[in-house]
């Protein structure tokens, strides 16, 4: 099993709520793919779900953030627009 990095929302609160952990890499499902991230930005969104403002519909712990930069590293066998190795964001 291959294991990742991830900044894993802990709970509701203040940028203390974080915790860095070890996690299994996921495995993409037959329409995803997996981005290995060289960039991230935190936008409203994020900082609204971290304080709980969107508490009804997280599920803690969590890791959340929808904007990244990087390059594929694994695709589900239904993905047929990009490969490994396409740079996205």
């Amino acid at each position: 099993m291959e294991y990742m990095q991830a900044a894993v929302l802990t709970a509701f609160g203040s940028t203390e709520v974080f915790e860095f952990q070890t996690i299994p890499k996921p495995v993409p499902k037959a329409t995803q793919v997996l981005v290995k991230v060289y960039a991230t930005s935190i936008n409203p969104i994020d900082y609204q779900t971290r304080r709980g403002d969107y508490k009804d519909l997280i599920r803690l712990p969590a890791i959340i953030g929808v904007d990244v930069s990087g390059v594929i590293e694994a695709i589900g066998e239904a993905v047929t627009h990009f490969q490994v190795g396409d740079e996205v964001y």
